[in-house]
């Protein structure tokens, strides 16, 4: 089964996400913010990353996380999709290292489903 991390996601926000992860026969553990999201990485095996792009207040939460990420040897192989609508976000994230992500209005529409599998392999 494979195994997604959510990082800076609000509690309806991850629902919504875990609705399409259970579909694909998905797992999920979710970290509150940078910190937190590093370790789990750090800790466990991980198919997929999935960082907000606000982590709280931070508007660069999810976009500094990948970055943190792909300077990490033992991180940088990950696969990691930003979620957020935000253009100009997608292109930072990709930048950084990220394959390309979507927004939440994407989830029930499913092609964050789509992307989220050909992330994963399956």
């Amino acid at each position: 089964m494979k195994k997604v991390l959510l990082v800076g996601h609000c509690g309806p926000d991850t629902l919504r996400i875990s609705m399409v992860l259970e579909k694909i026969g998905a797992t999920y553990e979710g970290a509150f913010n940078h910190i937190g999201g590093i370790d789990k990485l750090e800790n466990s095996n991980f198919d997929l990353v999935l960082p907000n792009r606000v982590f709280g207040s931070d508007e660069n939460g999810g976009v500094s996380f990948i970055k943190a990420m792909k300077e990490n040897a033992d991180l940088k192989d990950i696969p990691v999709m930003l979620v957020s609508a935000i253009d100009e976000a997608q292109k930072k994230a990709i930048a950084a290292g990220a394959l390309e992500g979507f927004g939440k209005d994407e989830l029930e529409k499913g092609s964050a489903e789509a992307k989220m599998k050909v992330a994963m392999g399956i």
